[in-house]
Formats: structure tokens, sequence, C-alpha cells
């Protein structure tokens, strides 16, 4: 699991003519972070060093001897590794964490190492991050796997056979966990605790315990392989691939992204609308409300023009009426339109419309075509007394989640939030934030 965290970079491009100009706007570096920036490196250096005799001390380092599982399993890994650097927040089960946990289940540690380090070879060559970040996870997967050999040392002998019994496949799930655990102690301390200043307590919650049914899952998933590849052979391997490494291949053709510029606004709103509503937990029914609320916009009219109903329901009839009437009211009630409602008392589809609306203004086609980040910064500026804080936290969540125009100053139509996923998916790569 990749714990390094991307540094963001405001871009600007106030006018489409400047489209193609790339300015950074430089920030002041905080106070000390030479000092922790200099700490997290010698922390990882010495990390790493003092697994050197822990790895020399190990009575069965690992066996050489299955070149086939070896190399199917290293290509699992990388090609999971590929998929990851190209669609970053749609993939959630880490084939190369499994690919690990196999190779330490069937040939041991060294082995097991040996992949997390090409893997993680592959990925320095690929991202941006910052050298500490790429020492931190060096030294996060030594750990790891230390700690997986431990715990399958004490309690299935040190391997998983033909012959290993239920105990056996319990203690794989333990180790696995024991490890996904240690990696991300050492790397998240490293790197978020002592480079960026974080708090513990926090990343924990957001990083760990947050995404643990996602991890659980990923879990399950490698021991059923494992108990599949004593019975079966490869093609087990052979079934983990199809079941998980090749719909990352297919997610990115049904995520292919598309500048938010070449999108109508009333159709930006509406894909700025449901992927908000997907971050805050609203069922399907409000969602279809805001969609069909976001016909009755348009660009050149500063209020509700006529547009189209998917069904002729009451309820939803008066909930796209209600959605329209009060997305002009401001949070803190004065200038607002009607001006009859404030705060929370104004309703939440009408909330998160207000903002969508703003958003396509500024992003989508006929518009200045701002980057997502410049249009969350316009936002921002504007929460507390015309938009509600947690619908803009919404939309920072959205932005930050699907990186949406992270490396180019090309602002791209999310696309996570509008893919059939399980909700389990979307929810845990996009944590609903507090709405007070």
């Amino acid at each position: 699991m990749r714990r390094a965290l991307d540094g963001l970079t405001f871009l600007t491009s106030p006018c489409p003519s400047a489209r193609k100009r790339l300015i950074k706007v430089p920030t002041a570096p905080p106070a000390g972070n030479a000092g922790r920036t200099l700490l997290a490196r010698w922390a990882a250096v010495l990390a790493t060093a003092a697994l050197a005799p822990l790895f020399a001390l190990a009575s069965d380092a690992g066996r050489w001897d299955e070149p086939v599982l070896l190399l199917t399993l290293t290509a699992i890994a990388l090609l999971s590794l590929w998929a990851l650097v190209a669609i970053k927040p749609a993939v959630f089960l880490d084939a190369e964490f499994v690919a690990v946990l196999l190779a330490l289940a069937f040939l041991g540690p060294l082995p097991a190492a040996a992949i997390w380090l090409s893997a993680e070879g592959v990925y320095f060559v690929l991202s941006r991050r910052p050298a500490e970040a790429h020492a931190a996870n060096l030294a996060s997967y030594g750990w790891g796997i230390l700690a997986g050999t431990l715990v399958l040392e004490l309690f299935a002998g040190g391997r998983i056979t033909a012959d290993s019994g239920p105990v056996a496949y319990l203690a794989l799930a333990t180790a696995a966990a024991a490890m996904l655990c240690m990696n991300f102690a050492v790397a998240r301390g490293i790197v978020g605790v002592i480079l960026n200043n974080e708090r513990a307590r926090t990343i924990v919650l957001d990083e760990l315990v947050g995404p643990a049914p996602a991890s659980l899952l990923m879990i399950a998933v490698g021991v059923a392989t494992a108990f599949l590849y004593t019975r079966i052979g490869v093609l087990a391997l052979g079934l983990f691939a199809l079941i998980v490494v090749i719909p990352q291949y297919l997610v990115p053709v049904l995520l292919r992204p598309r500048p938010i510029r070449e999108v109508p606004y009333a159709k930006a709103v509406a894909t700025y609308a449901r992927a908000v509503a997907r971050v805050l937990s609203l069922d399907r029914s409000n969602v279809a409300i805001l969609e069909d609320a976001s016909t009755f916009l348009d660009l050149k009219v500063y209020g509700p023009v006529q547009g189209r109903l998917r069904s002729g329901e009451f309820e939803h009839w008066t909930g796209v009426q209600e959605a329209l009437l009060f997305y002009r009211e401001h949070w803190d009630a004065p200038g607002g339109t009607p001006g009859a409602v404030e705060g929370e008392l104004i309703p939440l589809n009408s909330r998160i419309l207000a903002v969508a609306d703003v958003w396509s203004r500024l992003t989508s086609a006929g518009s200045p075509e701002l980057s997502h980040l410049q249009a969350l910064s316009v936002l921002k500026s504007r929460t507390g007394y015309h938009f509600d804080p947690g619908v803009v936290d919404a939309v920072a969540s959205v932005v930050e989640q699907e990186q949406l125009g992270r490396y180019d100053d090309s602002a791209f139509e999310p696309c996570l939030h509008r893919m059939p996923l399980p909700r389990l998916v979307v929810k845990l790569r996009t944590p609903a934030p507090d709405l007070g």
C-alpha cells in the first residue's frame, strides 16, 4: 500500500488564451520544514538499514526454486502498479500487496521483498513523490514483511502448503493485517508525522480505520487465492488476475478523462451535483432530483428556465421545485433569493445545487474555463456566507480524490462518481465531510 502524499500545486490560467501557460504560485515553506525533511530522511535510512541484520538472521530467508510463481507474482504486482498510477483513486484492491502476500506465503520473505522492491523501483520512475516518501516506502515494506513472517512462523510453520488447515489460513490473514499495519505505521509515521507534521490520530482514523473494510476485502481475496493455489496451482493466479487486475485496466477506458470545458453548462452542473451528493452519501432519489433540477438552469440566465423531469411522481416533482426555489439563498441570509431561509434551514439539495451552479459557471463550456483548483479557491472564498462549508468541503474531496487537473492546467470531468461502482468503493475513496 502506498502512503506517500502529493503536494498540491496551485495552477492558474485566468483566460482561454493563457490556457497553455502553466504558472505555479510560490508558497513560503513553513518554519522548521528543512529540519523535518532531514529528520525524515534519517529516519527512513536508519529504518531501512536496520532491516539488513534482521533478514540475515532469518532462519528461512526464502526459496527461489519456483521461478514461474515468482515471475507471475512480479508481473501481477507491476501490472497492478501501472493501473494504480493510471487511475489513482479508482483502484481500491491493491493487487500488488496481494502478490507480495502470496510470495511470502509460498516463497518466503526475500522473494516477497524482491517483488515489492521491483514495484517500488517502477513507482519511483513513474511518480513525482519526494525522495523521503520512497525511502519511507522501502523501510515500510521490509518491516511489513518481517511482521508477516513472524506471524506465519509462530502460527503456520512459516509456509502455506497443500496440507495447511484452517489455522494456517487464519494465520495468513493475520500476517496480512500485520503487514498492512506495519507498512502504515512506518511509512505514514515518517512521511505524515515527521515530514508533514500531521497529527497521528487523524492519520490513523482517516487512512487506516476508514478504509478498513476495503483492506479486509483485500486480505480475504489474498487468502482465498492462496487456498486455490494449493489446489489448482498457477491457474488460481489467473483467476485472481481475471477478477482484480484486468478490471483495473477496464476502468481507465470507462473513466476516460474529458476536459470539462467541452461539457455543456447544465450537464456539468448535473455531474458536479451528482459527485457532491455521492460524497455526502445522499440516496438515489436525491441524486435524481439534483440531476433533473440542473436541466432547469442556463449559463446565460441566473435563475430557473424550462427544463425536463424524468419522473412525474409528486415527491420527485416537489423535490425539484424545492431545490430550484432555494438554491440562490445565501448561507448567512443577506443577499439571497428569495431570502426566506438561511444556514441549515436551506434544503441540502439547494445548497448542493448552488455550489454546482457556480462551479460549472467557472469551468464548463462557455465559462472562463478555470481549473478545478482555481474554481475551488473561488468557492472557498465564499464559504460561510454564500455557500455551505460542508458542501464546499465535499467539492474539495471530489477534486482531491479524483486528482482533477492535478498534473495539468486543464480541468477534467469527474468520472469516478458517474461510474456504476459499488457504493462501498466510492464511499471509501471519498469520505463524507462533517456537515456540522
